[in-house]
Parts: structure tokens; C-alpha cells; sequence
């Protein structure tokens, strides 16, 4: 059996069109002058506009950030037992020095990604029932929003690193 090569009937377009390709040629024409500019003012920067000039010390940035090598740390988790409640959710909190836990931060500021807990050093001691209720997974006081709850886990968070320095662990 003979086979014939596949043939197109009709020519391809452009992905949105001419002018699309248009608008992309002038861009990039742009950026080449802006290179040429730049490059002839390299010799002599006084003589650039401000716009096109880089400062001086700057370096390229890096948009990834380096990578956490010490995510954990055993001792400040441990330090939990014993300690009062630094959450203080009122309401809610029990301030039972027996079930204190070292609460991860809710935030992905802080390290914490889908199924990933922030870094150690970004938490607080809370009782259980506050940690329960920064976590979604018990119901809030009446009146009392997520945005409360989240800045009284704040303040926790302040007055645990003071107590973690204390300690020595941070």
C-alpha cells in the first residue's frame, strides 16, 4: 500500500492575526533601540536619560527565592510543653498550659504551601482550642471575624518569639 504525504489544503494563520504579529514587531523593534541606546551610553553614563540607566551597584535579582535548608527544628516544638497559650483568642481559649502546642502559621509568607507547615521559627504556643479555630476547624466567638482571629495569632506569634529567645532557641 502506497501512502502519500499529508498535504494542508489551506495556508496556516497566525495566531490573532496580522496585526497581532504587527504590534509584536514594533515591541521588539523598541526593545532593540533601547539596547543600541544603552550600549552607547555605556561609555559615558552622565550622558543617559534617567529612565534607560541602571544604577550603579544594582545586580541582577534572582525571582527565585533560595530554598529553606532548616524548615525544622525539634527543640522549638518540644519548648511548647509547659507553656501558657500566647494566642489568647477570647472566646475560645482555654490557656490549659497541659495541651499547649507550637501552632504553624497559617500563611504562605511564612513558608507554607499545599500540604507543606510554614518553617518551625514561624509559629506560637496556642492551647488546642486556638489553634482549632486559626485552622478553620472550629467555629469562631460571635462578632469575632477571620481577620481578628489571624491578628491575635499575630501578637501570639510576637510574644512566643520573645519567650523563644529567652529560652535560647531563636
Amino acid at each position: 500500500m502506497k501512502r502519500a504525504a499529508i498535504t494542508r489544503k489551506c495556508p496556516l494563520r497566525a495566531a490573532g492575526g496580522y496585526a497581532r504579529a504587527e504590534k509584536l514587531s514594533q515591541e521588539r523593534r523598541r526593545e532593540i533601540a533601547v539596547a543600541a541606546a544603552q550600549a552607547r551610553w555605556a561609555a559615558s553614563p552622565s550622558d543617559a536619560p534617567r529612565g534607560l540607566m541602571a544604577p550603579a551597584s544594582a545586580k541582577p535579582t534572582n525571582p527565585v527565592p533560595p530554598r529553606i535548608t532548616d524548615r525544622r527544628d525539634q527543640r522549638i516544638r518540644d519548648s511548647a510543653r509547659g507553656e501558657d497559650c500566647t494566642v489568647r483568642i477570647p472566646g475560645i481559649c482555654t490557656g490549659n498550659s497541659e495541651h499547649t502546642i507550637w501552632s504553624h502559621a497559617p500563611f504562605g509568607a511564612a513558608g507554607k504551601g499545599r500540604g507543606i507547615k510554614a518553617i518551625d521559627l514561624a509559629g506560637a504556643y496556642a492551647c488546642g482550642a486556638c489553634d482549632a479555630a486559626i485552622d478553620g476547624q472550629r467555629a469562631l466567638p460571635a462578632g469575632y471575624d477571620r481577620a481578628q482571629a489571624l491578628l491575635d495569632w499575630m501578637f501570639g506569634h510576637l510574644r512566643s518569639l520573645v519567650r523563644l529567645k529567652q529560652k535560647g532557641l531563636a
